[in-house]
């Protein structure tokens, strides 16, 4: 797809198909032809043929009337069987094959184009457009294909209007409608009443009301804010989400951190349109009234005690600290058809940002056990681990040829040094409303196992998951969507247009995004590539700091944060040189890039003192691994100081282990060599 044009006044874009995917599946009824375009967008009326079609979300501008044609320039015929016919999402669970013989006795010629229901997300008028660009003759065994064609958008409106993104950080619209902001100026100012990301704490006055909590809560605060993001903390005396949601969106807010389990911040119920049952989840809290596409990310740290509390935020830091995060994904797939079919895609499809995959798929044969993927574990830092198929709640049931389940007991199995995102797109597995912990809850809330887990708080689709997982890995390495939250609510918003036109089957995409509890912070950044260091040169001022990074490092942000936890400014910077004024007399700030290692500084105006925050030395720790000064808590090579109810785990690496300059352990504290 070449983009022609894509302003107020219209968007036109020139496409190509050079080729067709086509596999063969033979059953009871003959032999069919799968047909694909390498993307999981097709027609779904059931029994039908599951023609591929090419869909499109499109940015409509206020004010405007939006109209779509294709302007056909070229077909082309081939030779082909019977066509395989869309099934239920359900094919996988009574084996029921679906086709209706009366349409295959006839040509099947399906409108070039359709136009969904027009909906809003952040604000923004959207729609989806999808085009089929087949003609198909089941008894001609031909295959008509429109191997080139312009689709053309127009935007009939009064007057033009100057279009602003919401949020550069989204990246549901591809088309330029929506243009970024300048470069080289000041997204946040203390000043500003508005902030990125609320803070709910919804726990036992046990837990929420004692010093070790407030402390790890202003840690992660403050790491929060290195990363760019301006925070609010939020105890209220009756939780009702949804109401405090609505409230907060007049301040800007991008995303919701829930922290607290089921029975302090109940999961909100909704309807699930084909079985006429209630989805409890947490996705709803973050829709605009009458959607079903969230424009707010929601995350939760489900936790039942302080040390569930410490460990997530422990692992949030360390994976978004860590220079060792290898960009790999291991594909874990149950062992029946649709489940490994689901993850040899996401596997062999071309992506913009390279990245490997390792695959364990349980029909493969009995050497695929659980051993066999948690001794995989010690092998590479896994980034992403993806499994596709049955589940329970505590467990991915009856997954390999063994007939071994994959249980919550088995993350004592899994190397603790590493910590990775699960995807786990299967039934129940992060029901925590449930009477029994969940395998979301067991894999967050250990001090390893997973930084953050997504997983289903009840039933769901074969059909609509498999689309679903496999939009996960295309948005987060085709699309750039790097945050968490953001990527599961776009993944599901994508998988929700591409239904176009509801069909028999066409409502279980908006069922599932209900279901899928986002267990993390919504703010992680995932790497795609294999972690940089960043370095850089700093020169103080009278009234001003000059940061100049090597290697002519370009587009980062620069961030500016209290002692306390506030983020003061954060400056996007275009050139290898920035400089900003000094805010306080004491501050931390750090330079942000994607795919590269934050690099922090503290620096006290009164003594003219700058630390740069940087360690070398080849050791493993666990938990965050030192406190500096007023609580942020980073790789350092200056005075090591270990705070009240602080760890400090260190285990011997090849060359030992050195600490530099002076070391303090104060009263309260842990440290420990192992």
């Amino acid at each position: 797809m070449t983009v022609l044009q894509s302003d107020a006044l219209g968007y036109k874009v020139k496409v190509t198909v050079n080729g067709l995917y086509d596999e063969t599946v033979q059953n009871e009824k003959g032999t069919f032809h799968s047909l694909s375009l390498g993307r999981v967008e097709r027609l779904l009326t059931m029994g039908s043929p599951a023609l591929p079609c090419i869909n499109q979300i499109i940015a409509i501008p206020p004010d405007a009337a939006m109209s779509v044609s294709v302007e056909e320039d070229e077909w082309k015929d081939l030779e082909i069987g019977f066509v395989y016919p869309a099934q239920s999402q359900f094919l996988a669970e009574n084996k029921v094959f679906h086709i209706n013989d009366t349409v295959y006795q006839h040509s099947f010629i399906p409108p070039i184009v359709r136009v969904g229901k027009e909906s809003t997300w952040r604000g923004i008028r959207h729609a989806g457009v999808s085009v089929c660009p087949f003609r198909y003759y089941p008894q001609e065994n031909r295959l008509s294909v429109l191997c080139s064609f312009t689709l053309k958008v127009e935007f009939s409106q009064k007057r033009i209007t100057d279009l602003q993104k919401v949020d550069t950080r989204f990246g549901l619209f591809d088309n330029t409608v929506y243009r970024k902001g300048t470069q080289n100026t000041v997204s946040h100012s203390s000043n500003e009443e508005n902030y990125d990301y609320l803070i709910i704490v919804g726990l036992p006055d046990s837990i929420k009301n004692t010093t070790r909590f407030q402390e790890k809560l202003k840690q992660f605060r403050i790491w929060k804010a290195l990363k760019g993001f301006k925070t609010k903390v939020i105890t209220p005396f009756q939780i009702d989400i949804m109401n405090i949601v609505t409230q907060e969106r007049a301040n800007g807010i991008s995303y919701v951190l829930l922290i607290g389990d089921s029975d302090y911040i109940p999961l909100e119920p909704t309807w699930d349109h084909g079985h006429n049952v209630k989805i409890k989840g947490d996705y709803f809290y973050g829709c605009v009234q009458g959607t079903v596409e969230a424009d707010i990310p929601i995350g939760r740290f489900s936790i039942a005690s302080f040390a569930d509390f410490e460990n997530m935020v422990d692992k949030t830091i360390q994976y978004e600290n860590n220079a060792h995060v290898d960009p790999i994904a291991m594909l874990i797939a149950h062992k029946e058809y649709p489940y490994p079919n689901c993850c040899e895609k996401i596997d062999t499809t071309h992506y913009a940002s390279p990245y490997g995959f390792w695959t364990a798929y349980g029909n493969d044969g009995n050497y695929v056990t659980n051993q066999y993927v948690t001794s995989e574990t010690y092998t590479f830092h896994y980034n992403i681990i993806n499994y596709r198929g049955h589940g329970g709640v505590n467990s991915w049931s009856n997954w390999n040829n063994s007939g071994e389940s994959f249980t919550s007991s088995e993350i004592n199995n899994i190397d603790s040094r590493k910590s990775s995102i699960y995807f786990s797109i299967a039934c129940n597995t992060g029901n925590i409303a449930s009477d029994s912990i969940c395998m979301l809850e067991t894999f967050t809330r250990s001090d390893h196992g997973a930084v953050a887990f997504i997983g289903a708080t009840n039933t769901t689709d074969t059909g609509a998951n498999n689309d679903y997982d496999i939009i996960l890995f295309r948005k987060l390495l085709n699309d750039s969507v790097y945050r968490l939250g953001d990527l599961n609510i776009l993944s599901h918003i994508q998988n929700i247009q591409n239904y176009v036109i509801p069909y028999e089957s066409g409502f279980t995409a908006s069922d599932i995004a209900f279901a899928y509890l986002c267990g993390g912070d919504p703010t992680l950044e995932l790497w795609t590539a294999y972690p940089t260091r960043i370095n850089a040169t700093v020169t103080p001022a009278v009234n001003s700091i000059t940061v100049n990074t090597e290697s002519n490092l370009t587009g980062y942000s620069l961030n500016i944060v209290s002692v306390n936890g506030d983020l003061l400014d954060s400056i996007y910077c275009s050139s290898s040189t920035c400089t900003f004024s000094i805010p306080a007399d004491k501050f931390y700030f750090s330079i942000n890039k994607h795919n590269y290692v934050p690099y922090v500084y503290y620096y006290d105006r009164i003594t003219n003192e700058i630390s740069n925050v940087t360690f070398t030395y080849n050791a493993y720790y666990r938990a965050s691994p030192f406190e500096m000064n007023n609580g942020i808590y980073v790789d350092y090579s200056g005075p090591v100081v270990i705070k009240p109810y602080s760890r400090l785990y260190i285990k011997n690496g090849s060359e030992g282990v050195f600490i530099y300059r002076d070391f303090k352990c104060e009263k309260g504290a842990i440290f420990e060599v192992k």
